[in-house]
């Protein structure tokens, strides 16, 4: 029976390795082990969580611009057009439309606002600006979706004046010219489209952009995609 071996200084004891032995062995091999295990462990979990935010992010885009979900359509027989609206999103309100000093008077028109801001304008407590001054509201002043039908002949006035200023970008909407203006000032302003329907109409659709409600662009797109002219 071997009692020791001086080069590898291991002890047997009866057949068996001495326990000093066996912790030490246990300290150089295991612990490496654990310590590789965790860390494998905490990479894996940060994947996971990424890759499950990322899907969450994805869902909840998907869910909130499904093209069948909660969209209402708004139709004008006298203009010959539709178009849908999340109605989880926006309410519909009538106002009058000003493009001073292009026009003297003012256009009878649609603007989808932030159905979180229609309780505000009902009981006239809306708050513009930074000072806190609190203003009677309304709905020419909020931001949201502004859908203006006009005679071709205000609209060529109109898109006339503005590209004195701003050059146009011509663009096709649902098979009809329109131009399209980007009028920003201090994060306010408008993306607008003055459509022409035909030779004795047309059409403005706006989003319209302020501090108090900011409709996003991407939605916007989403809504230009469902304008259809039925005539």
């Amino acid at each position: 029976m071997i009692e020791s071996h001086k080069k590898n200084k291991i002890h047997f004891h009866d057949g068996h390795i001495s326990v000093k032995r066996m912790a030490h062995l246990i300290t150089i091999i295991v612990i490496p082990v654990l310590i590789i295990g965790l860390i494998a462990w905490y990479f894996l979990a940060f994947d996971e969580k990424k890759e499950k935010n990322n899907n969450t992010s994805v869902s909840t885009s998907t869910t909130i611009y499904n093209e069948t979900d909660s969209w209402v359509k708004i139709t004008d027989s006298e203009y010959g057009f539709e178009i849908r609206y999340l109605d989880d999103i926006f309410t519909k309100e009538s106002y009058m439309a000003n493009f001073q000093p292009y026009l003297s008077a003012e256009l009878t028109g649609t603007k989808l606002i932030s159905k979180f801001r229609v309780d505000l304008i009902g009981n006239q407590q809306c708050f513009y600006g930074q000072s806190g001054i609190g203003v009677v509201c309304k709905v020419s002043q909020e931001g949201g979706i502004a859908i203006v039908p006009m005679s071709r002949e205000n609209l060529d006035v109109i898109v006339g004046e503005i590209s004195k200023t701003l050059v146009p970008k011509e663009k096709e909407i649902a098979g009809k010219k329109a131009y399209f203006f980007e009028m920003s000032v201090e994060g306010e302003g408008e993306d607008s489209y003055y459509i022409e329907i035909n030779e004795t109409q047309g059409l403005m659709i706006s989003r319209v952009y302020v501090d108090t409600f900011k409709p996003d662009a991407v939605l916007f797109q989403k809504m230009l995609d469902t304008l259809k002219f039925t005539k």
